[in-house]
């Protein structure tokens, strides 16, 4: 697929609010499932549970998970520190829990004003994914 490809997939993705989205045009190969991450990290941690515990049984899942997953998440570190406990330390959680899946990714791709920016693709790096 091609990264116009992933991008466009990505972006039918994103405009849908449900918390799993089955993407219907997409070929066997292409079939993924995508999660909206920060809607899960909230709602754990409104429950009170460990994030990065429970980032570790996320990431644990990924590199068992026997099809292609798309996850998408919200970039929450680019803007001002939240006065709030509760918010800097989703803010914080939320920017592990990214790193986290960015480092076992093959793809990373950040989405801002619509442009796919292509942050990691071992194409670009000679390699196989």
């Amino acid at each position: 697929m091609s990264l116009d490809e992933a991008a466009r997939v990505l972006v039918r993705l994103v405009q849908d609010f449900g918390d799993s989205i089955e993407d219907e045009s997409a070929t066997d190969d292409e079939k993924a499932t995508a999660r909206r991450v920060m809607d899960w990290l909230a709602s754990l941690m409104r429950a009170g549970r460990n994030a990065d515990g429970e980032t570790e049984r996320l990431c644990a899942a990924l590199a068992a998970a026997s099809e292609p997953v798309v996850l998408v998440a919200n970039e929450v570190g680019l803007g001002i520190v939240p006065e709030n406990a509760l918010a800097r330390a989703f803010r914080d959680a939320a920017g592990r829990l990214n790193q986290r899946v960015a480092s076992m990714a093959d793809r990373v791709v950040l989405l801002a004003a619509g442009l796919p920016m292509l942050l990691k693709d071992p194409a670009l790096l000679g390699q196989r994914p």
